[in-house]
């Protein structure tokens, strides 16, 4: 199973089916008090970056308490895939 360490906090990264409890027919689920974050393994690879991205920064919205709105969370999560994709070097050559 993967990890991602949100704000100093280990999450759980797990594939799941849609159909199963963790999704109850979502793409993705973000637990902030189970640190968990669960996606639907039948999502094509775009999607799945852009759920899990969308998930993470639900943890980081909760953890913060910035209160963002469902259309918000989506609509960063959708911006920042787009520039990440965009541009593939951005990590390494802007942030460490």
């Amino acid at each position: 199973m993967k990890s991602l360490k949100i704000i100093g906090k280990r999450y759980l990264l797990a594939e799941a089916k849609r159909a199963s409890e963790a999704l109850v027919g979502h793409n993705g689920l973000c637990r902030s008090n189970q640190q968990t974050i669960h996606y639907a393994d039948d999502l094509p690879l775009d999607e799945k970056s852009d759920t899990v991205l969308h998930e993470v920064i639900h943890a980081v919205d909760q953890q913060m308490d910035t209160d963002l709105t469902e259309t918000q969370v989506r609509r960063i999560a959708t911006g920042l895939c787009a520039v990440f994709k965009d541009n593939p070097k951005f990590y390494s050559e802007y942030i460490q």
